[in-house]
């Protein structure tokens, strides 16, 4: 199973950005990325790869963008993107599911696609685009039904790969993951594990690393700690409360593990995530001579010039998305808000 990164980065949102013209984005985001080219021309460029991105054409990448996208000198180009986090999906997915995933990101030839505009995710992708509610639950349902169907083969392939399983744990096993969400290990013994296989802890043990490439213990306190990450960002529950439901029984063993994943204790880590979210929620408020404030409710990106020895550079930063890193690109670039696109010229300061 992947290891979670450090930044705590939301998901399942559908933002919206413009390049002006000759402006380039390498896009840097969290898990499973999915971009759309909308209104104008542009090209995705690689050292040996130049293709123009015909409306509608769809770029799915696993955390790193092997390349960047550049607007046309005579165009600008919209573009809309969104993530998924697959660890983060612990109540839905199952530990072999979640493999999957993780096979895919990291396999030659499988981890970036390009979806013609006439594919059946393209043209789904483009009609949640106008969908009316984008906060609500069936909105990120849809979305995660979007994710799983560009993935459908894979899945079907490792449900179906296994037909020699060998002893009966084995079999006891591989049913036990391909049915069960993976919130189910948070506290979960090895013990108890063993005796739904049917097994001994040391055959356990085996069996469990052929079948995820992990062993036990890895796996549940990756699970665990997402559980605790997702609780520290979202809720005010005190820390001990958030350790116990994340299935820690011992409150300064949940902040040793944490500690040693993180680099940080969970309260410092909370009030790091909580400055880090007042400043973005800043990039709300109007800043002196660059037009109207952005729309809190709208998920659009703004950007910034920067000068720096002579180069103009540009900072993206998606503020209602609440995005950890700004987005590096080149060129002039926009801000897009409910009033229509605002240029951004000499900005010294984004907060």
């Amino acid at each position: 199973m992947k290891k979670l990164e450090q930044n705590f980065a939301p998901h399942l949102l559908i933002q919206e950005c413009v390049l002006l013209p000759g402006a380039e984005w390498a896009p840097r985001l969290t898990g499973w990325t999915f971009i759309q080219a909308g209104d104008g021309v542009g090209y995705y460029l690689q050292p040996n790869l130049s293709r123009e991105l015909e409306t509608g054409t769809v770029l799915l990448a696993a955390s790193e963008f092997p390349g960047l996208i550049r607007a046309s000198r005579l165009s600008e180009l919209s573009l809309s993107f969104f993530s998924v986090i697959p660890e983060r999906l612990t109540g839905l997915l199952t530990i072999r599911e979640m493999n999957c995933f993780q096979t895919e990101a990291s396999g030659n030839g499988t981890s970036f696609r390009i979806l013609p505009p006439q594919s059946p995710i393209a043209l789904k992708m483009k009609q949640l685009r106008e969908w009316p509610n984008p906060d609500g639950v069936l909105f990120r349902l849809k979305l995660i039904e979007l994710f799983v169907e560009t993935f459908a083969k894979e899945l079907e392939r490792k449900q179906t790969g296994d037909v020699s399983l060998g002893s009966s744990s084995r079999q006891r096993l591989r049913r036990f993951l391909d049915t069960t969400p993976s919130s189910d290990l948070l506290e979960l013994s090895v013990g108890e594990l063993a005796e739904i296989a049917r097994c001994t802890p040391r055959h356990l043990g085996r069996i469990f690393h052929e079948a995820t490439g992990s062993s036990f213990r890895d796996i549940q306190s990756e699970l665990r700690l997402s559980k605790a990450v997702e609780l520290l960002a979202n809720t005010d529950a005190k820390i001990i409360d958030i350790a116990l439901e994340s299935g820690y029984k011992s409150l300064s063993l949940f902040n040793f593990m944490f500690s040693r994943r993180f680099g940080a204790s969970p309260s410092r880590w909370r009030q790091n995530q909580a400055r880090h979210r007042a400043a973005r929620m800043n990039l709300s408020r109007k800043p002196a001579g660059m037009g109207p404030p952005l729309s809190s409710s709208a998920s659009k990106c703004a950007f910034a010039a920067v000068t720096q020895n002579g180069v103009e550079s540009r900072a993206i930063r998606v503020p209602a998305a609440e995005t950890e890193r700004p987005l590096r690109i080149r060129g002039t670039c926009s801000v897009q808000t409910g009033r229509g696109d605002q240029p951004v010229h000499g900005a010294d300061e984004w907060p």
